[in-house]
C-alpha cells in the first residue's frame, strides 16, 4: 500500500502532498499492472459531511399519480442548503398521505396532502473544491458527480435484499468512519465519526511511547479489539526501530486494552445514533464492516457484543 499524505481525517490538508500521494499511485498502477486512469469519481467523507432530513409537501387533488410524485421530488431536490454547502446524494425515505405515515408507494391512493420524508447528505464546497484541486494538479480527470464513501461501501458489499431486510454498513478508514443504514430497501442513515485507525495507531504510540511506524505494526500484526484471560501473562514484542537498539515487550493486555477502549468507544457512538431513530432492532441483516480497520483481530467479536446482532466483514458481490 501507498501511504496517503496531505490528508487528516480524510480531508486534505495540503494539495501538493496530496497531488504526490495521488501522483505515486498512478504510477504504482502503471509500473506494477501496466494499468493507466484518466478519469475517476470523486468519493468523500470526513467530518464535513452532514446529514439533513429533508419533508416536502404538495397538495393532491383526488388520487396520487406520477406527476405528484415527480413534483414532490423535484421538491426536495430544491429544498435549500446553505451557500457553503454542496448536496451529495439525496435517499428518499418514506411518503404520508394525510395523516397516514411510512407509505412506501402511495400511487393511486386518494388524499389532500402527499409529504417525501428524504435524507440529504451533503458536504463542504470548500473541501470538496480542494480534494477536486488536488486532482487536477496530478493530471486526473473527475467527473462531475460527487459520491459519499459511506454509500459506495455499501453497495460494493450488500445485496438489495441485505437492504431490503435492514443493514448496517460501517467502513472503518483511516482518518474518519462512515456509517450507512438501510432498511425496506432504502438509506434512512447515514453519517461520519472523526476516528479512524490513525487514532488507534496513535493510541498506541502514546500509551507506549513507541514509534509511528511501531504502532502501526502492533496494530496490525499483535493488537486485538478483545481482551481475553490468556492476555494477562502473554507479553508482545516491539519490533526493533533500528539496528543498536534493545528489543523491547510489551503487555498484550495493556495492549488490546488500548484498542478496545477506542473501537468500542467509536461502536457505541454508532449504536447510540441507531437508538435515538429506533433503527436497532430493524437490522435483520446484521452489522458489515469494511474498510481496513475491518482486518482488526477481534472487530467482529467486539461489534457483535456492541449492536447485539449478526456481524461480518464486508466481501465485494
Amino acid at each position: 500500500s501507498i501511504p496517503s499524505a496531505g490528508v487528516r481525517k480524510s480531508q486534505i490538508t495540503d494539495i501538493p502532498q496530496a497531488r504526490y500521494s495521488i501522483e505515486s499511485v498512478l504510477k504504482h498502477l502503471y509500473d506494477q499492472a501496466n494499468y493507466s486512469i484518466g478519469q475517476a469519481y470523486l468519493a468523500v467523507s470526513g467530518p464535513q459531511i452532514r446529514t439533513k432530513v429533508i419533508k416536502t409537501q404538495i397538495p393532491i387533488n383526488g388520487f396520487v399519480c406520477d406527476e405528484d410524485l415527480d413534483n414532490v421530488d423535484n421538491l426536495s431536490y430544491e429544498a435549500g442548503l446553505a451557500q457553503d454547502r454542496t448536496p451529495i446524494e439525496l435517499s428518499q425515505i418514506c411518503y404520508s398521505l394525510d395523516d397516514v405515515d411510512n407509505i412506501n408507494s402511495p400511487k393511486g391512493m386518494s388524499g389532500r396532502a402527499l409529504t417525501l420524508r428524504s435524507l440529504c447528505i451533503h458536504g463542504s464546497t470548500a473541501r470538496i473544491t480542494d480534494a477536486r484541486k488536488a486532482a487536477h494538479d496530478a493530471k486526473l480527470e473527475l467527473q462531475e458527480d460527487v459520491f459519499f464513501a459511506g454509500t459506495c461501501a455499501a453497495a460494493a458489499v450488500l445485496t438489495y435484499q441485505n437492504k431490503k431486510d435492514g443493514a448496517l454498513v460501517i467502513d472503518l478508514g483511516g482518518g474518519s468512519t462512515s456509517f450507512t443504514t438501510w432498511c425496506d430497501g432504502k438509506l434512512v442513515q447515514a453519517g461520519v465519526i472523526g476516528v479512524g485507525g490513525d487514532h488507534l495507531t496513535n493510541d498506541i504510540r502514546v500509551a507506549f511511547s513507541v514509534s509511528q511506524a511501531q504502532a502501526e505494526h502492533l496494530k496490525t500484526t499483535d493488537a486485538s479489539a478483545v481482551i481475553t484471560v490468556e492476555d494477562a501473562k502473554a507479553r508482545v514484542s516491539v519490533p526493533d526501530p533500528m539496528p543498536g537498539f534493545t528489543a523491547s515487550t510489551i503487555s498484550r493486555r495493556a495492549l488490546n486494552t488500548v484498542v478496545n477502549a477506542r473501537l468500542q468507544e467509536l461502536f457505541a457512538i454508532i449504536r447510540q445514533q441507531l437508538d435515538d431513530e429506533g433503527l436497532l432492532h430493524r437490522l435483520n441483516a446484521g452489522v458489515v464492516l469494511t474498510g481496513g480497520g475491518a482486518a482488526l483481530r477481534g472487530a467482529v467479536e467486539l461489534a457483535t457484543s456492541v449492536f447485539g446482532c449478526g456481524v461480518r466483514v464486508g466481501s465485494l458481490l
